[in-house]
């Protein structure tokens, strides 16, 4: 009998007792009531190390002034790889080549160029100008500015154009000229 007049049996409160969120609570805190000194003592003086490869090592307390110096790298890496990457897109946005694919270069309707004729202008240059013989649909829309359905639908208005799919099922493209070259 508790003293608010409660009847508990001796064996729900023991069973209730040796339940593990209970357990788990006891157990930190006499954890926390044997070490606080030594844990307090161990933060406050900021000497925790971290160490990794052969000879990298980071205290806590310098954390946050070295964040900055290994992050300037990587941001210095990542704005070359911006400027790498716009340097490819005017490579890869030249006009086609003249000779084998001056046919396939021609826009197919006449008049100015449109929206349309120039996505398509971009991803026949991004065909030609891989080493692969097919390109994701996916990556041609991108370099293109464009949804991969509207890429889609530019390509398939193309008669130099062959559709396909690789083995994971996206949709590819290629230019018949590619595949004439290797047959």
């Amino acid at each position: 009998m508790l003293g608010l007049g409660i009847s508990v049996p001796q064996s729900v409160l023991t069973s209730k007792l040796l339940e593990w969120p209970f357990l788990l609570f006891l157990l930190v805190s006499i954890m926390v009531l044997l070490f606080y000194q030594p844990i307090r003592e161990l933060l406050g003086r900021g000497d925790i190390r971290i160490k990794w490869g052969e000879e990298k090592e980071i205290q806590i307390k310098d954390l946050s002034r070295n964040i900055d110096k290994e992050i300037d790298p990587i941001a210095a890496d990542v704005d070359q790889l911006k400027k790498d990457l716009q340097d490819v897109r005017a490579h890869v946005f030249q006009p086609a080549p003249i000779g084998a694919a001056a046919d396939e270069a021609a826009p197919h309707t006449a008049g100015e160029a449109s929206p349309q004729d120039d996505a398509w202008r971009i991803m026949q240059n991004a065909i030609l100008a891989s080493q692969y013989k097919w390109r994701k649909v996916s990556t041609l829309a991108s370099l293109a500015g464009m949804s991969e359905d509207q890429a889609v639908g530019i390509l398939r208005a193309q008669d130099a154009v062959m559709l396909g799919k690789n083995k994971e099922g996206f949709p590819i493209a290629t230019l018949k000229s590619k595949i004439s070259r290797d047959v």
